[in-house]
C-alpha cells in the first residue's frame, strides 16, 4: 500500500489537500481513496475525521497525487541534526583566527633579528 497527498485544485484557484491517503489503486485512480464517496455532480471528502466537504465536480480543474516516501525510505534518508552540522561545506577562512605558536615564534625571531638589542 502506498501513501499519497491528494490535492483537489478548483476553478477559483483554491486547493483542498487530503493528506496521507493510503491506496492500492493505480496512479490515475488514487483520488477515489481520498474521497468518502462521489456521484455525478459532487465529491465528498472527509477532512480531519470531523468535517465533510462537498466539492462540485465541475469546479475541480485538476487533481494532483503526490506519492509520499515510505517509513523505510524516510529512515534510510534521515539525517541527524548533529551529523549534518559536521557534513556542511562551511568555509572557516572568513572567521578571525588566532596565530599558531609557530607563527608567533617566527614573528618574534624576525623582530629580534631586525631589531637586535632592543628586546
Amino acid at each position: 500500500m502506498t501513501t499519497y497527498d491528494v490535492t483537489f485544485n478548483t476553478v477559483d484557484g483554491k486547493s483542498l489537500i487530503k493528506r496521507n491517503v493510503e491506496s492500492d489503486h493505480e496512479n490515475a485512480r488514487v483520488w477515489e481513496d481520498a474521497v468518502e464517496r462521489f456521484d455525478a455532480d459532487h465529491l465528498y471528502i472527509k477532512m480531519n475525521d470531523k468535517t465533510m466537504v462537498s466539492l462540485l465536480r465541475r469546479a475541480v480543474v485538476r487533481i494532483d497525487m503526490t506519492e509520499l516516501p515510505s517509513d523505510v525510505e524516510k529512515r534510510a534518508n534521515r539525517r541527524d541534526g548533529l551529523k549534518s552540522i559536521f557534513e556542511t561545506d562551511f568555509k572557516r577562512h572568513s572567521e578571525p583566527r588566532l596565530p599558531s605558536t609557530a607563527q608567533i615564534n617566527h614573528q618574534l625571531r624576525l623582530i629580534t633579528y631586525l631589531n637586535p638589542g632592543k628586546h
